[in-house]
């Protein structure tokens, strides 16, 4: 299951970050049981910032389908991380001659 930041849904929606913010946090501390009409499943990761770095994500196939398409346009695929060919030892210190 996918799962996108609210960054990406307020853009969708044309609303403020803050304001995605606060609908979802609600849901995700159940105090309301759906926002937008639809029941979210809602996510917290660790990341950085204030509040503890306290970060929500919503997964994909929970919000209403009207934003679900208007979505599609901006979701991205996934990026993987590429490994460097050099151990790890080796990136840290530099080159060994």
């Amino acid at each position: 299951m996918e799962y996108l930041p609210l960054s990406v849904i307020a853009e969708a929606l044309g609303r403020s970050n803050r304001a995605v913010e606060i609908g979802v946090a609600r849901v995700a501390m159940g105090k309301s049981e759906t926002y937008l009409g639809a029941a979210l499943v809602v996510r917290t990761i660790k990341g950085r910032g204030g509040r503890a770095g306290v970060q929500y994500q919503v997964r994909v196939d929970s919000l209403p389908s009207g934003l679900q398409e208007r979505l599609k346009p901006l979701q991205r695929p996934s990026q993987r991380r590429r490994r460097s060919p050099l151990p790890r030892s080796k990136e840290r210190y530099g080159t060994v001659c």
